[in-house]
């Protein structure tokens, strides 16, 4: 009896002093990216508000190269859908959906992606006099959900690498449209 209590115990102990390095960690995700691109902000928006578009230059495609996306609702602007599936860990399935737009000036998503909470992605641009600034922010918040903030920690480096990439990819596009 005595080794059950005694094993017990040792859980107990184990279990809180994972629920305290839980909650030691981060409690969001934040990301913020800011880059110059010479095009116009008509152009920029077009490609940003428009999920099938979109789907040309994000990362996830040279990632996964068979990912699979589905659309719905609007074809583009508040209310569209891009639900997506990748056999790549990294990239999972979720969806997301455009919750707000400001045309040319910015769009603001929803996403739910391999069931963690749900995050948000804006990106703002700003017209210059021969360029335009693309910002982006990626937000969760991931409250008191331990096993959310464990997988954060290996997610988050993901998620910037691969919103760096796909605003790469999408300024090199923005870029060769407007010389031409």
């Amino acid at each position: 009896m005595k080794k059950i209590f005694r094993g017990l115990l040792v859980i107990s102990v184990l279990l809180v002093v994972f629920l305290i390095a839980g909650m030691m960690l981060p409690s969001a995700i934040q990301l913020q990216s800011k880059v110059n691109i010479s095009s116009t902000a008509e152009s920029a928006y077009a490609l940003l508000a428009d999920y099938r578009r979109m789907s040309t230059w994000l990362n996830w495609n040279i990632t996964d190269p068979a990912i699979r996306y589905r659309f719905e609702g609007e074809q583009q602007g508040v209310g569209a859908i891009m639900h997506w599936q990748s056999a790549h860990d990294e990239i999972g399935k979720g969806a997301q959906k455009i919750i707000e737009t400001d045309t040319n000036k910015s769009v603001k998503h929803i996403i739910a992606f391999n069931n963690m909470p749900r995050a948000y992605s804006l990106f703002e641009i700003v017209e210059k006099k021969d360029h335009i600034e693309l910002s982006c922010r990626f937000e969760m918040q991931l409250g008191f959900n331990i096993p959310a903030r464990i997988r954060a920690l290996f997610l988050s480096d993901d998620i910037e690498r691969d919103y760096c990439n796909s605003i790469e990819k999408l300024s090199i596009l923005l870029e060769g449209a407007s010389r031409q």
